[in-house]
């Protein structure tokens, strides 16, 4: 992120700017500043207004208390940790998506694996506190709303020996098909088990 617009943005204008795109599938991750987006660009996107954390809030319990949480643990280890001694920011992207995959090969059916994959269309994650090298850290996700292409997901880890939030993320993923990678419509099975508004 090194615009000139995103150097003299405020700190509320970086937050609410901060967008992480997924490119190559479901591997690596880029940064690019919303702000630096024209708007007719990001219409043309598709790209949800991006919310303000009171709203983003009341959604995540909302969807909390309608569907039940995916759970995992992950053990940090040394390749996670950054020069300033604590788990690196990028490694809980990763996360976000690990648990994502591992939620979804657990939920879905066969043929629901067979024919769709998911692809990032944004992420927004809020770091509360640092984790370290030999923590272990209990990480949940569940699933939100569904609106057209764009399902809702929301991911939480806490360390496990003090239950301390350490991360919580809103992640909207984009269903495509597994051969052509082009975003398709998803059958009611999908949006029975991966979305709240059924």
């Amino acid at each position: 992120m090194s615009c000139d617009i995103w150097r003299h943005a405020s700190l509320g204008e970086r937050i609410n700017g901060a967008v992480a795109h997924a490119v190559g599938g479901l591997g690596h991750a880029t940064f690019s500043c919303v702000l630096c987006v024209p708007l007719a660009k990001r219409r043309r996107r598709r790209l949800p207004v991006v919310r303000m954390i009171g709203t983003y809030r009341v959604q995540e319990k909302r969807a909390a208390m309608a569907v039940e949480a995916f759970e995992m643990e992950i053990a940090v280890e040394p390749a996670d940790i950054d020069l300033l001694g604590h788990v690196n920011n990028v490694v809980y992207l990763r996360w976000v998506q690990d648990l994502a995959v591992a939620h979804w090969y657990n939920a879905a059916t066969a043929q629901q694996q067979a024919s769709l994959l998911w692809i990032v269309a944004r992420h927004e994650i809020d770091y509360k506190r640092p984790a370290f090298a030999g923590d272990i850290v209990a990480a949940r996700t569940w699933v939100g709303s569904a609106h057209h292409h764009l399902f809702e997901r929301f991911t939480e880890f806490r360390r496990k020996a003090d239950g301390k939030l350490l991360a919580r993320a809103l992640t909207l993923w984009t269903p495509v098909d597994r051969d052509s990678k082009r975003v398709v419509d998803v059958g009611p099975d999908v949006y029975e088990t991966f979305a709240v508004n059924r």
